[in-house]
């Protein structure tokens, strides 16, 4: 039973990852000014943001509004502005997307294929900027993440609905024209994997799985949330632990732990240390911290913190050195299709259970996204049923001295 269930996802990877050519594509070469500074309008429904490593440019993917086909956007920075420079079409609605570290490649998760677009020619407009992609056609799966090593040797890819994860020498794709023998394996970690983490020396992966699969034997605990469709208690989720150079070598064997991590576990970020891993629970309305070491060492002891914050927490973000953690929450479920709201927490008081919430700011509706700026002074926020990318001042956040005033 075991190695039928590691075929059949083996086999879903793949699906995942076959060849293709000829996605369509077009700039808009001369651009209206888009109105404010801190909320711009976008051409679509908004999912990642990514700033280039200079910070004059922010990527952000994009689905239309029936969800059928998308877009990524490269909006321009200057001078306090931001301008819609261009728009490069997909034939599929784009998720995740992960900037290579000499910021020369950026590569989006689009449903059932990976997209691969030239950075230099989104950004000037010359040239082609889609590169190639890696997909098998008439079959769904949803490539939902990518990240890639600090070196851009590796390039992980949580598949969302398979609950795995697969691994690509991108390093190799770059060279051979993005084929699918660039595939090293497949790794099996849960029911909806979404996470992708990386530790600060790139030896861990930190991923989640929203569900325990029925073979890890977890008892069901998990209420539906607040205003979903009715479905049966589920198991909780988990933190699932990758050894990287494993990956890269015997993708199948590199899960080496797996913790519960409360109720449907979505995104996660780490300190600048290390040592600690931030988890949004969606279900359980509630951040939850994890000791990293423990996760390898003891499993049972490696929670260290659980902080309820608002509605359906998804986007997370370590800013200020690590001293604060801002949460997304969009009451998706609950209520939908009203405003959100960022929490800011202390992360020194994370652990202690109590006067971790700094305050909260509003945000559009469902807050999806969120990223920093290289020099760590601004939050982009994607807010995806209004349309638009919240730009947020890191120092207009809470706490605030009396004194401060918010331009």
């Amino acid at each position: 039973m075991r190695g039928g269930l590691t075929a059949v996802i083996a086999l879903l990877g793949l699906i995942c990852l076959g060849v293709i050519s000829g996605i369509g594509w077009h700039i808009v070469r001369r651009p209206p000014r888009l109105p404010g500074k801190d909320d711009v309008r976008l051409p679509g429904d908004p999912f990642g943001v990514i700033p280039s490593r200079d910070g004059r440019w922010l990527f952000v993917s994009i689905s239309n509004s029936a969800g059928t086909s998308g877009s990524v956007a490269a909006l321009k920075r200057n001078a306090g502005h931001i301008e819609l420079a261009r728009v490069v079409s997909l034939p599929m609605e784009p998720t995740g997307m992960v900037l290579t570290h000499d910021g020369k490649l950026l590569v989006v998760a689009a449903h059932d294929r990976l997209v691969f677009l030239d950075v230099q020619r989104m950004t000037s407009g010359a040239g082609r900027p889609v590169l190639g992609s890696i997909q098998q056609p008439g079959v769904t799966v949803d490539c939902f993440y990518v990240n890639v090593t600090a070196d851009d040797k590796l390039l992980f890819v949580s598949e969302e609905h398979a609950g795995a994860i697969t691994v690509i020498d991108l390093e190799r794709a770059r060279k051979t024209g993005f084929r699918n023998d660039a595939i090293l394996g497949i790794i099996p970690v849960g029911e909806r994997t979404v996470a992708l983490t990386f530790s600060p020396d790139d030896k861990w992966l930190y991923t989640t799985s929203e569900e325990a699969p029925p073979e890890w034997g977890w008892p069901a605990e998990c209420a539906p949330e607040a205003g979903g469709s009715p479905e049966p208690v589920r198991p909780q989720g988990a933190v699932v632990v990758v050894d990287v150079d494993k990956a890269s070598k015997s993708p199948a064997e590199a899960v080496v732990a797996r913790v519960p991590a409360a109720c449907a576990p979505v995104r996660a970020v780490i300190s600048p240390e290390g040592d600690r891993l931030f988890v949004a629970a969606r279900k359980s309305n509630a951040i939850i911290v994890f000791d990293t070491a423990k996760l390898l060492s003891d499993g049972s002891h490696a929670q260290v913190g659980l902080v309820p914050v608002g509605q359906s927490p998804a986007p997370l973000a370590v800013i200020d050195g690590g001293t604060k953690l801002l949460v997304g929450n969009s009451s998706r479920y609950a209520v939908p299709h009203v405003p959100g709201t960022l929490t800011v927490l202390d992360t020194a008081k994370l652990q202690q259970g109590t006067g971790a919430v700094l305050g909260t700011i509003p945000t559009g509706v469902y807050p999806r996204e969120m990223s920093v700026s290289p020099d760590g002074n601004t939050v982009f926020l994607t807010n995806t049923d209004s349309g638009s990318l919240q730009v947020i001042n890191v120092k207009s956040l809470p706490p605030l001295p009396s004194n401060h005033r918010v331009e």
